[in-house]
């Protein structure tokens, strides 16, 4: 790294670390200019707690992001959270769908998630519903089978009663089949997101009621996606 560029990142990053420090007085967060960086510092009794979550993940620049977020999940992710910008619905999505991307946000789990749509976007999306419910923690994970590294990621993940089942696929087509058993006692309405095959930006939203004895077959395409939630009735 030469000086010049080594001295504008040391002086971005101080002015960050104190903004920071500042912040510990009120118990807030900050978040450096190109918010990949976020530091959140609690001061209790002279004593100061700090929880950086950072990028450690690159994939602007990827065409086959299908494979690499299929992997990440069991190789970067397994170290703790890390910054990885979720929610690709324009063309940097390259070659995986909506519904895929909308499950990235479940699945790479971290306290602070930079969303690589606008707001805007977002909003208009039709997995904007799922993704809004989605925590920034939470209380159990599960990997399920056939969870395989860079071929397919499925997560089963519950905030208390609520359960989410994230489903993201590599670059071969596969047929699985998951049981519910994952879910509590009693019966969940859910809320469903599936692709649709002749448009991958686009995504089908539907509900229904599920229970633990239930199961799902779900057919994905190349970099396609499953996503529900299950909410406790």
């Amino acid at each position: 790294m030469k000086g010049k560029t080594r001295k504008s990142i040391l002086t971005a990053g101080s002015a960050f670390l104190l903004m920071a420090c500042a912040s510990a007085i009120e118990n807030t967060s900050v978040t450096s200019p190109d918010g990949h960086l976020q530091c959140t510092l609690i001061h209790e009794k002279n004593q100061l707690s700090i929880s950086v979550t950072l990028k450690g993940m690159e994939a602007s620049k990827l065409l086959d992001r299908a494979t690499h977020e299929t992997t990440l999940p069991f190789t970067r992710m397994l170290a703790g959270p890390a910054d990885y910008s979720v929610c690709h619905f324009g063309i940097r999505r390259q070659n995986t769908t909506w519904v895929h991307q909308a499950a990235t946000a479940a699945i790479f789990c971290a306290p602070v998630i930079t969303y690589a749509s606008t707001p805007a976007h977002i909003l208009e999306n039709p997995c904007a519903e799922m993704i809004k419910s989605i925590p920034s923690v939470w209380d159990e994970t599960i990997v399920l089978p056939p969870s395989e590294i860079g071929e397919l990621a499925v997560y089963a993940q519950r905030k208390g009663t609520t359960w989410f089942l994230s489903v993201i696929n590599g670059l071969k087509p596969k047929t699985i089949e998951i049981p519910f058993s994952f879910l509590g006692k009693g019966g969940y309405t859910s809320l469903i997101l599936r692709d649709n095959p002749a448009d991958p930006a686009s995504a089908n939203v539907s509900q229904g009621n599920s229970a633990a004895g239930d199961k799902i077959i779900i057919e994905l395409g190349a970099g396609g996606g499953y996503m529900a939630r299950f909410t406790r009735e």
